[in-house]
């Protein structure tokens, strides 16, 4: 499951621990769908669709539950399918920038993203919230 550009990736029984930092489209498409992977479906179904986001402190949130009543989460027109969800969530993250100052010191920096899961440490208001996208400042020395 883990490639070479993979930051963070560690699975328990019953849980999901997945934390992603890297750069470029094709590194987030590859997050994004291991995200969706769900322990429980059997090979071959679906992922949950994705039926609506927030945005908080610089971050995307996706859910996999509509909250309408909820102010703060906006409901998609239609439940996101995996590909759709991955194409909002790539487009929203091109349009943003990290709320990070950017280092300055000796060496290159460029814009990322980092994908976590809930597991990994940050907690929602809503069980439905499976991922936080979130856009960084990767730092290169020389």
């Amino acid at each position: 499951m883990c490639t070479r550009w993979c930051t963070f990736v560690k699975r328990k029984t019953m849980q999901r621990s997945i934390k992603i930092i890297q750069r470029g489209e094709y590194p987030f498409k590859v997050a994004m769908a291991s995200i969706f992977i769900d322990e429980y479906s059997k090979p071959g179904e679906q992922p949950k669709p994705t039926f609506g986001y927030r945005v908080d402190d610089g971050c995307l949130f996706l859910y996999t539950e509509p909250y309408s009543p909820n102010p703060n989460i906006t409901v998609f027109p239609y439940p996101f399918n995996k590909e759709q969800s991955i194409a909002f969530a790539w487009g929203w993250l091109e349009h943003q920038e990290p709320v990070e100052t950017q280092y300055g010191g000796d060496g290159s920096s460029y814009k990322g993203f980092q994908v976590t899961t809930e597991k990994t440490g940050w907690q929602d208001t809503h069980q439905s919230t499976f991922v936080r996208i979130k856009p960084v400042w990767i730092f290169y020395g020389k």
